[in-house]
């Protein structure tokens, strides 16, 4: 949770830093998205408590938080890929995506958690997860129909990190009998998901514009 914290933490600093040298607004907000995505991290960790992990306890906030930031990153790459690359203005789009996490914090302030964010032995056990996998692949097939305007190593890296999103969930799903191999692979692949996320933003944000520029400079 520390590398999380860490990796969605240097992605902002990137995306707030050289915006200006993008000139792409997308990726400013998309560093402000993984900022939402290290909050709810961070109360995961805060809220852990080894009695709900083991009980599951439906009063398991811990839990919560983690499928929160699921969700959230997901909506943020299902948002980033469908409208980033139409030439929209990503201000009106961000504030749109910025309701989701505030009405799940308020859920959880008002003490009315959707069942399907709650741990436990109930009919919607697995429909958080579920709802994720489901838009994680309809991310892919948003990749696959603009493969042609979006540049191809930002598609390789959105594609792995999707797949490695739905992994991560599913490995969640097996989690929930308590098993601990799957606990560990879950968190090696979100930490994996992330990771790439962070690598492709620093390739077309830094590398990119610095190795044109070192190009130009050589000419």
């Amino acid at each position: 949770e520390i590398i999380l914290i860490g990796i969605s933490v240097g992605i902002q600093i990137v995306t707030s830093n050289t915006w200006n040298i993008s000139k792409n607004e997308w990726y400013k907000y998309f560093g402000i998205c993984f900022s939402i995505l290290c909050f709810f991290v961070m109360l995961h960790v805060i809220f852990y408590s080894e009695k709900y992990a083991v009980s599951g306890d439906p009063n398991d906030l811990s839990y919560v938080f983690d499928l929160y930031e699921s969700t959230v990153r997901a909506f943020a790459i299902t948002i980033f890929v469908h409208f980033s690359h139409k030439g929209l203005e990503a201000k009106r789009y961000f504030k749109i995506f910025m309701l989701i996490p505030v009405i799940l914090v308020v859920f959880v302030i008002i003490n009315r958690v959707p069942p399907i964010f709650i741990r436990g032995n109930n009919p919607y056990n697995s429909i958080g997860q579920a709802l994720i996998i489901l838009l994680c692949f309809m991310n892919l097939i948003i990749l696959y129909l603009r493969r042609k305007a979006i540049k191809r190593d930002a598609v390789f890296h959105l594609v792995i990190s999707t797949v490695l999103a739905i992994l991560t969930e599913l490995m969640v799903v097996l989690n929930i009998e308590h098993n601990n191999i799957s606990m560990i692979i879950s968190h090696y692949c979100k930490v994996l998901s992330v990771f790439l996320m962070y690598k492709l933003i620093v390739n077309h944000i830094l590398r990119e514009p610095v190795q044109y520029l070192n190009e130009s400079l050589l000419k």
